[in-house]
C-alpha cells in the first residue's frame, strides 16, 4: 500500500460493525475481529519497551541528596596579619567520584561581614554519581572553599568529619 491510499478496513472491523466514514475502530468489543488494529499493537509494544529501557537505565544511576542538616560557621582572616577579612566568599563543594571522573556541585556562597564572620545555611544538594555497573561514590561531607580578590583561594577537606568539624571554623587566606 502506498502513502495516501485508503486501507481495506474489513480486516480491522468485526462483521456487521459499522464505523464513522474514514475512521477505523480502535477497539472491537464483540465479534470475531481483532481487539486492536495491528498498527496500534506495534505502537503499544514499542512504548512498553521504551518505558522498560528507561526504567532499567534509571535503576543503574547513582544520585543522592546530601548536605541537609549541616550548618557551617566561622571566620576568615588574613594569614599573615590575623585581621578579619570582610567580603570573602565561602561555599561548600560536594563531590562524587564515578567511572566518568569527579563531579562536583557548589552550594550557595555567602560573604563574610566586617568581622570576617560567615554562616552557611543548611541546604540540600542533589548529586549525580554516574550510571552503569561502576556507578561511583558520593561523599557525605562537603569541602569548605573560600576566596577573596588579592588572596590565594583555599579549601578544606576532612577525612573523618562530624557536625562539630563545621562549627566555629578559623579559615586563613594567604595574600598573593
Amino acid at each position: 500500500m502506498k502513502y495516501g491510499e485508503k486501507a481495506d478496513r474489513a480486516c480491522c472491523e468485526p462483521p456487521g460493525k459499522s464505523t464513522l466514514p474514514g475512521k477505523p475502530p480502535l477497539l472491537a468489543l464483540n465479534g470475531p475481529g481483532p481487539l486492536l488494529p495491528l498498527r496500534m499493537e506495534v505502537i503499544i509494544v514499542k512504548q512498553v519497551l521504551w518505558v522498560l529501557l528507561c526504567l532499567s537505565l534509571c535503576s543503574c544511576m547513582t544520585t543522592k541528596i546530601v548536605g541537609g542538616g549541616i550548618v557551617v560557621n566561622g571566620t576568615v582572616a588574613d594569614a599573615r596579619t590575623g585581621r578579619p577579612l570582610e567580603g570573602a566568599e565561602v561555599f561548600l563543594r560536594y563531590l562524587a567520584q564515578s567511572n566518568f571522573g569527579v563531579h562536583s556541585k557548589d552550594g550557595t556562597p555567602v560573604h563574610t561581614d566586617s568581622m570576617g564572620r560567615f554562616l552557611l545555611p543548611s541546604e540540600e544538594i542533589r548529586l549525580w554519581g554516574g550510571w552503569g555497573p561502576l556507578t561511583g561514590y558520593i561523599k557525605e561531607w562537603p569541602e569548605v572553599h573560600y576566596r577573596k580578590a588579592g588572596y590565594q583561594p583555599d579549601g578544606k577537606a576532612f577525612m573523618h568529619p562530624s557536625l562539630n568539624t563545621y562549627r566555629d571554623m578559623q579559615l586563613r587566606l594567604e595574600p598573593e
